[in-house]
């Protein structure tokens, strides 16, 4: 079982501007694409990337049955918090062959352009991360998940749908580390369940 993520993001400093509604903005001219929180139509983004984890462990065929929700008496379950979901990029609009971003830690990114790529920032936080067994017991706390990638992404002609694409990307790319952390924490907490009731029967 996997609580949805409590979303703390627009309380976070440096989030903001993916509050403010559109997903295009200009800086001294130039266009940036940022997935601002518009462009998530559904369930809140907490809960879409808790859902995005259990597919992924479904995929991995590692546990009989993971779902999202509300904590389920006699299960193993998941939480944490969400920081930082956060993505800009220049936009492939932009004429000149080099641009600088200033991205969301401050760090000044330069690079030059190519035909449907462009300079971007993606930075990823998912903190308090605490697994627990069926008892509501502690079982791991695991480290915070900070990911942060300056490079060249890529990027829509006309729009900004792409710029959702690459932070779920990289999303990907965090959860395929972090699902072996989890697996081996279950597994030994398993075992040591296993262990304490044979001895609990003798």
């Amino acid at each position: 079982m996997i609580s949805p993520l409590r979303d703390v993001r627009a309380r976070v400093d440096g989030n903001q501007p993916l509050f403010r509604g559109s997903n295009e903005t200009q800086v001294d001219g130039v266009t940036y694409c940022a997935n601002a929180e518009e462009g998530y139509n559904f369930n809140s983004v907490g809960t879409q990337i808790s859902e995005m984890l259990a597919e992924h462990l479904r995929k991995r065929h590692s546990f009989r049955a993971v779902s999202v929700g509300s904590r389920v008496p006699g299960a193993y379950y998941l939480s944490g918090t969400l920081r930082r979901y956060y993505a800009i990029q220049v936009s492939s609009t932009v004429s000149p062959t080099t641009a600088l971003l200033f991205g969301l830690t401050g760090v000044v990114v330069e690079a030059s352009l190519k035909p449907d790529w462009a300079p971007g920032l993606i930075a990823i936080e998912i903190v308090d991360l605490n697994l627990y067994d069926n008892d509501g017991h502690l079982v791991t706390k695991f480290p915070e998940i900070k990911h942060t990638v300056n490079k060249n992404f890529a990027t829509d002609a006309y729009e900004c749908g792409m710029v959702y694409d690459n932070v779920d990307t990289e999303l990907h790319v965090v959860f395929n580390e972090f699902v072996l952390a989890l697996e081996n924490s279950l597994e030994t907490a398993v075992r040591a369940s296993r262990s304490t009731g044979a001895r609990a029967r003798r």
